[in-house]
């Protein structure tokens, strides 16, 4: 009997020592870095939209009328973003992520005027918008929440997660100016600014949200490579009707909307773990 217990524990006693060590090697915390690109889309269109006469006609007693043009604003296509996240599995299948994120978002503006009203000086309003720098946009993303494993310990790790914080954009996506002319000290006058739309508040701090579902694999020990589906929604400033001409206190009729972003990251995620004395 105390042979064949004997034989039992030399069994028992490997067996468990590998599954505590398969245990062991579940990750539990990575840091991660994601790359990918964002879609494109259109962000406002504002029709009929009047432009204030600038220039002073040959017979002072009257005035020009405003020309009236449709405005246009797009997000480029195909602009990159990059991810750096940490996650801490406080079991096999639950864990808490965090992560930081940049947009590299660009827009594009669009002119058509609709009805010109005299004003010689107007043309050169519409067709500079599109050229005219209207700064960057791009976004820096801050946001944490939960992830969900529920293969822990396989060849592949499919998992899912929702985030949400907050998302802040140099400039805001509804301010719209036109600049021409020429440049001052080039023989002829400064540049002259027409201010269209403009945002009071700027650069704002605004809510985001994100749901995302991906797939990750062991590629070396201490090392992870995933693939990742998420859609991002983010608060955008948006143009939502015409004002009645620029100046004299005019308010732009903005609205904040959340926009979603659909996008596929690539990456790789740093295991964190001790073991027999190392790190890696």
């Amino acid at each position: 009997m105390i042979r064949r217990l004997g034989m039992l524990m030399s069994l028992v006693v490997p067996t468990a020592a590998l599954v505590a060590q398969s245990a062991n090697d579940v990750p539990k915390t990575l840091i991660g870095v994601s790359f990918g690109v964002l879609p494109g889309g259109s962000l406002w269109e504002v029709p009929n939209q009047p432009i204030t006469a600038i220039s002073t006609p040959p017979n002072p007693t009257s005035h020009y009328p405003p020309d009236v043009v449709d405005l246009r604003r797009d997000l480029q296509p195909r602009r990159p973003v990059l991810s750096v996240h940490g996650t801490r599995f406080v079991n096999s299948h639950l864990g808490y992520t965090a992560e930081f994120d940049y947009l590299a978002f660009q827009t594009t503006d669009a002119c058509t005027v609709v009805q010109h009203g005299g004003d010689p000086a107007l043309g050169a309003v519409c067709d500079s918008i599109p050229v005219t720098s209207q700064g960057p946009r791009a976004t820096t993303v801050l946001q944490a929440g939960l992830i969900l494993r529920p293969l822990s310990g396989s060849v592949l790790q499919p998992y899912v997660e929702g985030l949400a914080g907050f998302a802040s954009t140099a400039n805001s996506t509804a301010t719209l100016t036109s600049t021409f002319g020429h440049a001052a000290g080039a023989g002829g006058s400064a540049p002259l600014i027409v201010n269209i739309y403009q945002d009071p508040r700027g650069n704002t701090l605004r809510p985001t949200w994100t749901l995302a579902a991906g797939l990750a694999t062991a590629a070396t020990q201490g090392l992870q490579v995933h693939v990742e589906l998420r859609d991002s929604w983010i608060a955008q400033s948006i143009v939502t009707g015409a004002t009645q001409g620029q100046g004299h206190g005019e308010v732009t009729p903005i609205q904040s909307t959340f926009r979603g972003f659909m996008s596929v990251l690539f990456g790789f995620d740093v295991v964190l773990a001790k073991q027999r004395g190392k790190r890696y």
